[in-house]
């Protein structure tokens, strides 16, 4: 008799069931996920602010004082002169050079020295014990200084009753020199004037330094007078 075959039964595997994941995982990857996004936003507002220049025109809440921009100009000092005196003196503004002349002993007159611009020629005659004679030029202005024998003169001006050698003069500028004062004494529109120093005794000619005189055209130019009188005023002892 046949005996019939058994089928073995299949093995069954068993399956395990996936643990489930704690919850607690997932919400700290969102909450990184939200920290990111704030700092995207935080980085990203800064930026646009910063280049907007937002803080800077927010801090602008009091109005800036404003200041004026003109420069400080230093307070001008006036000076009043006396009635007679000159009102202004125009030293030259070219380059000037030392130039020494007089005798000593022959005379009462002194050595002396004198700033002459180079735009000015210098002609220096001298002869011991006879004369010294400086004469400064430009064009037909001449400023001329002489030590020589001669007699002295005072010089009287308007409301002064005359004296004995005396010279009247209608009209004069005064200037000063470092250890002098001088009156330019002539007429306005001559051609001539003298130059007459101040003294204990009143105004007279010459003066130490000799006999000083400008020699001019009729109606000469007021600033070259003025250059005149700035070169005469620095005529010092040697």
């Amino acid at each position: 008799m046949a005996q019939e075959e058994v089928q073995p039964e299949p093995t069954k595997t068993a399956v395990q069931p996936e643990s489930p994941k704690p919850k607690g995982s997932s919400f700290k990857v969102f909450f990184a996920i939200l920290l990111l996004i704030f700092a995207l936003a935080l980085v990203g507002g800064g930026y646009f602010l910063g280049k907007n220049n937002f803080f800077q025109k927010s801090a602008q809440v009091s109005p800036t004082p404003s200041v004026s921009t003109s420069p400080t100009t230093a307070p001008t000092i006036s000076v009043s002169a006396s009635p007679s005196a000159s009102p202004s003196k125009a030293p030259s503004k070219t380059p000037s050079k030392s130039v020494e002349a007089g005798q000593a002993g022959a005379w009462v007159f002194i050595p002396y020295r004198i700033a002459v611009p180079m735009d000015w020629t210098v002609d220096h005659q001298s002869a011991k014990d006879v004369f010294d004679d400086l004469t400064i030029t430009r064009g037909a202005y001449k400023i001329r200084i002489k030590q020589a024998g001669g007699e002295g003169l005072k010089c009287l001006y308007a409301g002064e009753p005359p004296e004995q050698f005396s010279q009247s003069y209608k009209t004069y500028v005064e200037f000063q020199s470092l250890d002098e004062q001088w009156r330019r004494s002539g007429e306005t529109g001559g051609t001539g004037w003298t130059l007459c120093h101040k003294t204990p005794n009143g105004w007279q000619f010459p003066s130490f330094y000799g006999y000083i005189s400008y020699a001019t055209p009729a109606n000469a130019n007021p600033d070259i007078l003025k250059e005149m009188d700035s070169i005469l005023s620095t005529i010092t002892k040697q």
